[in-house]
């Protein structure tokens, strides 16, 4: 057998049940999957050190492969296994000691058979090992108890294993049996492994309801004793170049564009700091972190590199790009327990020059915390680097308040980075940056190079019933008196009771009757239904009564396609979990789903390159909205020629003629037209269509687009 057969998990001979009576779980299960393992995850009741004297040979194979385990654990341990932990993340602040100890990484098994303690604080120190602890809440007496785990194979290739045994001495002794999965024998075994794994990931990062986990102890005292042999480690200092800092290599599936290498020099010669302004899926990520490798080269190969995002899930988008780029960065978000001794101790690191490195990604929110920026304000900013993805998010009053002015270096990203009718939170932005949008790639340059897809725009005019217009029509009256007219041109007030009645004249529009019909008509003209993406709600309107209402009216548009049209169809919502929002998008892309029907959470971060159709049945007014909606729908996907894109745009009720309406009336509803006419001259400005889409003759009594221009005196927009 070759090597490369030897280290494949799906070439050992492993049942699916295995038990003690019968089977040598160390012998027959550990050393050899270990053996071939680059990750050990383990979820376990009881743990003592003791467990590690029988896989000496196991753990040595996983530190040879520069493997990783990730532990989690009941916190009932023994007295010596706590002091042994809490050596090894003092071990983890000592560089001298690093230094000074070289030995033969075959010693690992004699270590831990004859010296487990020292070696498994040293395994700690080193990152090989990380373990933390679990406690179910509200219930003092209870205990963590379940037992699982999840091996990847130095090729990727994974197995899972679910049964009774604890990770101790008295484990193997006992009457106990693990069920075995794996991936290679069938996509039910491949599903039990997604599952076992993302329950594993959701509880070691502390999402798991009704549970909390800790880290190891963070903050080590003074009085904490040395490690007891401090020239004894059983291994030599591992290869730590898979944590290597910043910008010392870059995957080799990087294609440098040319445009990416302007942004990053336009970018530079502004002293570091700026906004690119890029269209979205153009590659905003890939940009800012060749601009990092760029100044970490030009720094002496020294950067502190801090990244901000709007939302968890880009959090974990730029983790996985970060990791491209040779960096660990630290996650801090959510629980503090779990992030903020690690910055802290990173940070300290760093303007110490223990570390030449450091890199941190957390969202928006924990950004301008308190506690995330009294540790910021702590760094030497000099040789430091901030990135806030989503840029535009951060002019808001209550973020841009807590932009940090240590950071020598600075970069926004967005597609959209001016605040829609906020000029003073735009103003203060652009000024943090310092030169404003220093490189700007537009949607038509990249659909002309090839990066975005070319698209057909296709707006349809929807008329309100008799219900619905009787609604707006008073709604619109209401509004009118809480409001005046300054030179032809309606001004609204900050009155509560206007906003309130804007909000549920905004929702009668989003939610119109008339949409799922002219949906259903279009959706049953299409000869191959796939990849189709519809937009229920603007995602908007923050009251809980919008929020359900939207909510019902994404459940009737899923359920009058799969109904009345028989398709595979599933709403797209934040009620789904991250996982399931995954298993969504992966169905959607392998055709298992035609069509997904979504509010907001498809805008900013989630890439759905596949959508082929898209159809707009509520949009926002704000040009973030939908300018990041259209980028979405445009990325590149294998086969995929051209996207169409339909826009359902409200005329007002017929009962309310441009020609009779009173002068405060008609500046009222001429506004609130204009404001969806935008939208459509923006999309209609790059489609393929152009001129066409604004022309469109649809079978309405109103016409098309450029009739209501004509009602409205717009034929300017």
């Amino acid at each position: 057998m070759s090597e490369t057969d030897s280290k494949q998990l799906q070439n050992l001979d492993l049942s699916a049940v295995i038990e003690t009576s019968t089977t040598d779980f160390i012998k027959e299960f550990y050393n050899p999957v270990l053996q071939c393992a680059a990750e050990y995850k383990r979820g376990v009741g009881f743990f003592t050190s003791g467990w590690l004297q029988f896989a000496a040979q196991g753990m040595a194979s996983l530190a040879r492969n520069n493997g990783k385990a990730q532990w989690i654990t009941s916190p009932n341990l023994e007295e010596d296994d706590w002091e042994a932990f809490r050596e090894g993340e003092e071990a983890k602040q000592n560089d001298i000691l690093y230094e000074s100890l070289r030995r033969n990484v075959n010693e690992i098994e004699d270590g831990l058979e004859d010296d487990t303690l020292n070696t498994l604080a040293w395994l700690i120190a080193d990152g090989l090992l990380e373990i933390r602890f679990a406690m179910p809440d509200g219930n003092p007496a209870g205990d963590f108890h379940d037992k699982w785990g999840i091996i990847t194979g130095v090729y990727g290739d994974k197995l899972a294993f679910h049964g009774s045994k604890n990770d101790s001495k008295q484990g193997f002794y006992n009457y106990e049996s693990y069920d075995i999965f794996c991936e290679w024998e069938s996509s039910r075994d491949a599903d039990r492994i997604r599952q076992h794994e993302n329950r594993f990931d959701l509880l070691w990062n502390d999402q798991t309801p009704d549970m909390t986990v800790y880290n190891l102890p963070e903050t080590i005292q003074e009085d904490i004793v040395q490690l007891r042999k401090p020239d004894n480690r059983p291994y030599p200092e591992p290869d730590m170049s898979r944590n290597d800092p910043v910008g010392l290599s870059e995957p080799e599936w990087i294609e440098h564009r040319p445009y990416q290498e302007e942004a990053v020099q336009n970018w530079m010669k502004t002293g570091g700091r700026g906004i690119l302004k890029m269209a979205t899926g153009t590659g905003k990520t890939l940009t800012s972190l060749l601009a990092s490798r760029e100044l970490y080269e030009r720094q002496g190969e020294r950067l502190a590199l801090i990244v901000a995002a709007p939302y968890q899930h880009l959090v974990e988008q730029w983790k996985s790009a970060m990791t491209d780029f040779n960096m660990d960065p630290i996650l801090a978000y959510k629980s503090r327990s779990r992030w903020e001794d690690d910055f802290a101790r990173a940070v300290t690191d760093f303007n110490w020059g223990a570390n030449d490195h450091l890199s941190v990604i957390t969202t928006h929110k924990t950004f301008s915390s308190n506690h995330f920026q009294n540790v910021l304000s702590r760094l030497e900013g000099e040789e430091s680097l901030l990135i806030l993805d989503e840029v535009h998010h951060m002019g808001a009053s209550h973020y841009r308040e807590q932009l940090p002015s240590n950071i020598q270096n600075r970069m926004g990203l967005s597609a959209t980075p001016e605040r829609y009718y906020d000029d003073t939170g735009t103003e203060r932005l652009f000024n943090y940056f310092g030169n404003g949008v220093v490189f700007e790639y537009g949607i038509r340059k990249a659909i002309d190079n090839g990066f975005l897809c070319e698209y057909y725009y296709i707006p349809h005019i929807i008329e309100l019933t008799e219900d619905e217009e009787h609604r707006y029509f008073d709604l619109s009256q209401r509004i009118g008196k809480l409001s005046h007219v300054v030179d032809d041109d309606i001004e609204l007030t900050e009155d509560d009771r206007l906003k309130s009645l804007l909000i549920k004249r905004a929702r009668l529009i989003g939610t119109a009757e008339n949409k799922i019909k002219r949906l259903t008509e279009l959706v049953s003209e299409q000869e191959d239904i796939k990849h189709t993406l519809v937009y229920c709600g603007d995602g908007s309107v923050e009251s809980d009564e919008s929020h359900e209402e939207t909510q019902r009216h994404v459940d009737a548009t899923a359920q009058t396609l799969g109904r009345d049209l028989g398709l595979k169809v599933h709403p797209f919502t934040a009620q789904e979990t991250q996982s399931e929002q995954e298993r969504l998008l992966n169905k959607f892309e392998n055709r298992d789903l035609q069509a997904l029907v979504a509010i907001r959470c498809l805008d900013e971060g989630v890439d759905v390159p596949a959508t082929e159709t898209a159809y707009l049945l509520a949009s926002s007014t704000n040009p973030i909205q939908f300018v990041q909606r259209r980028g979405r729908i445009l990325r590149q996907y294998p086969d995929k020629e051209q996207a169409v894109i339909h826009d359902f745009i409200v005329s007002p009720p017929k009962s309310m003629n441009p020609n009779t309406m009173g002068k405060s009336q008609f500046s009222i509803e001429r506004k609130l037209i204009s404001k969806e006419l935008k939208r459509a001259s923006v999309f209609a400005e790059d489609a393929l269509n152009h001129p066409d889409a604004e022309l469109q003759r649809l079978p309405t009594s109103q016409g098309s687009i450029r009739k209501l221009k004509e009602d409205f005196n717009l034929l300017g927009i």
